[in-house]
């Protein structure tokens, strides 16, 4: 990609160009039953440039010099960004373990699919409604004209499952879902699935007034997730488009903290860098309730 960021430069004040490669297989199933398999494989090629802080974004599966000349053209008739202050020159990305799993990129469709029939078989009593298993292998390069020249691999592997029981005249659900870098087993989420459905069957209705609740673990992310996340984007707080006044305030409990680690060994969200260039690195966003 060299040659193309030598040519952006000319053109444009700043070029990031990124070449993204995945191979995905996918098993979904309708009511109990194998319903597709698919197999894709692609290539994006996405180039990012400013002129003057306007920016503009083009993506396209063959990279060229006309691509890179629509972008500087939209780029132009673009209104700037003050927010803009350049593109990352760090040399060096992060170093974090465990983002690929050669078992993972060389289990084939076929495997895919006999994994999930193998679930499907395990699976007694309730129906599965609809579920989805992905494997995912693919690569990631970053190129751009302050120096970033960056490229990792990673793997993936997801799953969902949403279930539905009946006990005479009583009907109940479940879903559950899972990610991760490496293959883990659909038996055991399988037979979590049964039990929750089965459990759910059997409530009452909750009284009209209760002292509390108790949230499991899954629910929190959610919670958090609408609370604070645009609260705490960077463009919202400089334009006090937020709850928060400013950086340093108390805003919570001083028993919360909220940390955004994309440095974790094998977290499904982790990464060596961002799409910009920039190393992962552990960010403190809340400190016993001030805002960092």
């Amino acid at each position: 990609m060299d040659k193309f960021i030598a040519y952006g430069k000319k053109k444009a004040d700043f070029i990031q160009i990124n070449k993204t490669e995945t191979n995905m297989r996918t098993v979904e199933v309708s009511d109990s039953k194998l319903n597709n398999a698919t197999e894709e494989k692609e290539i994006k090629y996405f180039v990012r440039v400013w002129v003057d802080k306007k920016a503009s974004l083009v993506y396209s599966n063959n990279l060229s010099n006309d691509l890179i000349d629509k972008a500087v053209k939209i780029a132009k008739a673009s209104k700037k960004d003050e927010s803009f202050y350049g593109l990352p020159n760090n040399k060096k990305m992060t170093n974090v373990k465990g983002l690929f799993s050669k078992k993972v990129q060389d289990f084939s469709g076929e495997d895919a699919i006999n994994k999930m029939n193998g679930f499907l078989k395990n699976i007694k009593d309730v129906t599965i409604a609809e579920s989805h298993f992905r494997v995912m292998d693919g690569s990631i390069k970053i190129a751009g004209s302050e120096g970033v020249d960056f490229e990792r691999t990673s793997t993936g592997c997801s799953f969902d499952a949403f279930a539905s029981y009946k006990k005479d005249n009583n009907y109940s659900t479940w879903g559950e879902s899972m990610q991760r870098r490496d293959l883990f087993d659909l038996d055991k989420l399988g037979d979590k699935i049964t039990e929750k459905a089965k459990f759910y069957s059997n409530l009452t209705k909750v009284p009209e007034k209760v002292d509390g609740f108790i949230f499991t673990p899954r629910f929190i992310p959610a919670i958090v997730g609408n609370a604070f996340i645009e609260n705490l984007n960077a463009i919202n707080l400089k334009n006090k488009n937020c709850l928060f006044e400013n950086v340093g305030g108390q805003v919570c409990s001083e028993k919360f903290n909220l940390i955004d680690d994309a440095t974790i060994d094998s977290g499904s969200g982790s990464y060596t860098f961002d799409l910009e260039g920039s190393a992962s690195k552990r960010n403190v966003l809340i400190n016993k309730g001030v805002l960092k």
